[in-house]
């Protein structure tokens, strides 16, 4: 009985975590009852702004909303759908996500299906004890087909430090958790600073 309850519990961890690096997918998901809000704003010339909103839509589906506007482009708004095959288990095995990026093909990479594996390991050290390294690999199929590659690394439970190579470009940034449900941001895009919030609440 204790075997199966500690089974259950990293289970449970194992989809706590967001389905979402920068911008490339993962291996895990938003869970059900849970929505993110996440704001991004360039700040050199406000040229660039993003804007996510996901949720759990089942114990395996989760949606992202988002809107994005660069520099001469009109706001598009467009919407991704990934489906959670099997959550990560830290220091045991992957986690496997496969969907649609941009399902209406209104943004720059346009729509691609994609298929995103993140491993969950260590713990660092005692400091970060709550919070494994994460790396994710896959790819993207249709109007870009490209591999990608990702990981999250926590300096201690509060920061962390992320990078990613979307196919294109890398992207790096540091995410701060004043509360547990709130991340401030700072993400290098391509010679541009974003900076914003993200907030998880349950419902």
């Amino acid at each position: 009985m204790r075997s199966i309850t500690s089974l259950a519990l990293i289970l449970v961890c194992g989809v706590a975590s967001a389905d979402r690096l920068i911008t490339i997918p993962t291996g895990s998901k938003i869970r059900l009852n849970t929505v993110r809000v996440e704001s991004l704003w360039e700040q050199s010339r406000s040229r660039t702004q993003k804007n996510y909103v996901g949720f759990g839509v089942t114990d395996g589906i989760d949606m992202e909303v988002f809107t994005e506007k660069y520099e001469g482009k009109n706001i598009r708004t467009s919407f991704d759908v990934s489906y959670n095959y099997i959550p990560p288990i830290v220091g045991i095995g992957p986690g496997i996500s496969f969907g649609i990026k941009d399902f209406l093909n209104v943004s720059r990479d346009g729509r691609r299906m994609f298929l995103a594996i993140t491993t969950k390991e260590g713990y660092a050290d005692s400091v970060t004890a709550q919070i494994p390294a994460e790396i994710t690999i896959g790819g993207y199929f249709g109007s870009v087909n490209a591999p990608f590659i990702g990981a999250m690394l926590p300096f201690t439970d509060r920061v962390r430090f992320l990078a990613e190579f979307n196919g294109k470009h890398l992207e790096a940034g540091l995410d701060i958790r004043p509360l547990r449900n709130l991340g401030l941001r700072a993400i290098f895009d391509n010679k541009d600073v974003l900076v914003g919030a993200q907030f998880t609440f349950r419902y």
